[in-house]
């Protein structure tokens, strides 16, 4: 049973670690487009600045915090999301961290919205991400504040997120939160279906 416990142990966390090291590094191939951006990008994996400081914070944050340490990594003052050469240093950064963190909240979330960014949610640091970031959530006020980040995202991102959100948390009051957040369509609609179904059960 030891020798089990160990084997598991062992696959949970350096097999991992290096399997997440080899889609790190297949990627920055992958999206290869010219020798400059290539090596921003590497440098910012090895990059130790004040960033490092915010990560190690979102490290110990529960999810209220996180969400406001990653507003403050993603936006600026006036709520605008960053520019896109922060956003590829804040990713190198994340990438060296998932490699030890498989599954801390707060970097689940900031995996998620910055591949939501770069429309590359289908990833397995994306969509997974942000969904395990969404089952630690146990407080509708957490949810609020996602949803403020989340409207300084494009329609079509919004979209994916809220789907994501109301997969696993398909209530009124979610969705009010989010339409009158956002305005979001999805939202919209589960909002009316519920207000249907009362009504019926009225009648």
């Amino acid at each position: 049973k030891l020798i089990e416990l160990l084997l598991t142990w062992n696959y949970d966390h350096f097999v991992y670690q290096r399997r997440q090291s080899l889609k790190n590094l297949y990627e920055a191939c992958d999206n290869f487009k010219d020798p400059k951006s290539f090596k921003r990008q590497l440098e910012s994996y090895f990059q130790v600045n004040k960033t490092f400081s915010t990560f190690e914070s979102l490290l110990q944050s529960g999810t209220s915090d996180a969400i406001k340490i990653i507003e403050s990594l993603l936006l600026t003052k006036t709520g605008r999301l960053r520019g896109q050469n922060i956003l590829e240093s804040l990713s190198g950064t994340l990438s060296r961290y998932l490699e030890s963190y498989q599954s801390n909240p707060g970097l689940n979330l900031l995996s998620g919205l910055l591949r939501l960014e770069k429309n590359e949610f289908d990833d397995a640091d994306g969509e997974n991400r942000f969904n395990s970031f969404l089952d630690q959530i146990q407080d509708t006020r957490d949810v609020t504040m996602l949803v403020s980040l989340l409207a300084s995202f494009s329609k079509s991102q919004q979209d994916r997120a809220v789907k994501a959100i109301l997969e696993r948390a398909r209530s009124t009051d979610i969705a009010t939160i989010i339409f009158e957040q956002t305005g979001n369509a999805l939202a919209e609609e589960v909002v009316l279906e519920q207000l249907n179904e009362r009504l019926e059960a009225i009648l």
